[in-house]
């Protein structure tokens, strides 16, 4: 009887322990899953951080690319320059606006200034060298290093302009596309196309390209 009681009392004591690591053995992917939890509220938090501080950069440098285009309007005004065109663009696809600014006339500039993350502020990057002629542009678009001008010289004549920054900071003219409703006359660098195909080419950009948001300072 005794034996039998012993017997008993081994075998409820192996079930305990028996009972406790099973215990453990269930309770380890809880924990593990627990630590998931916890890692993935983490890369979240830290994406939503980086998201966050992306879109400060973001705002600034719009900020700064602005008030710098504001004062080189006012001083150029003060040397003589009726008309002075702003737009804001990502050129290399950072996430970050470049700033386009365009000193109008016959000795047009064009300038492109970026955003330096490190001094915020603003920092000329590309400029013309005044030679190529540039007025009355009514608005800019943009993809990649490609620009274009779109120009009004009265209600009947126009211009299209496009031009491209090479990596040396030289800009080149790429095409110029010339409408004079009234003459009825419609050109594609210096040769007669028709107005179908003017309007095509003109419908074609306006698709093709970005259109870059445009400030005039008169």
């Amino acid at each position: 009887m005794k034996n039998k009681i012993a017997a008993k009392k081994i075998m409820a004591a192996a079930l305990g322990m028996s009972l406790v690591f099973s215990s453990a053995f269930f309770a380890a992917p809880q924990i593990v899953r627990a630590a998931d939890t916890t890692a993935s509220a983490t890369t979240a938090s830290d994406t939503e951080a980086t998201d966050t501080e992306d879109e400060d950069v973001s705002e600034n440098a719009d900020k700064v690319l602005k008030t710098k285009a504001k004062s080189l309007a006012k001083k150029d005004k003060k040397e003589g320059y009726a008309n002075l065109t702003y737009g804001l663009y990502d050129i290399n696809g950072d996430d970050v606006n470049e700033m386009i600014y365009v000193r109008q006339g016959l000795r047009a500039q064009v300038l492109v200034f970026r955003y330096d993350t490190d001094d915020e502020k603003a920092v000329l990057v590309k400029q013309t060298n005044g030679k190529k002629s540039f007025t009355g542009v009514k608005s800019v678009l943009a993809k990649g290093k490609k620009i274009v001008f779109d120009q009004a010289y009265s209600a009947a004549e126009g211009e299209i302009v496009t031009c491209t920054l090479t990596d040396d900071g030289e800009f080149k003219v790429v095409s110029r596309y010339k409408s004079n409703y009234l003459d009825n006359k419609f050109t594609k660098n210096g040769k007669s196309i028709s107005q179908k195909a003017y309007e095509n080419y003109a419908g074609k950009m306006a698709k093709k390209y970005e259109s870059v948001d445009c400030y005039t300072e008169l």
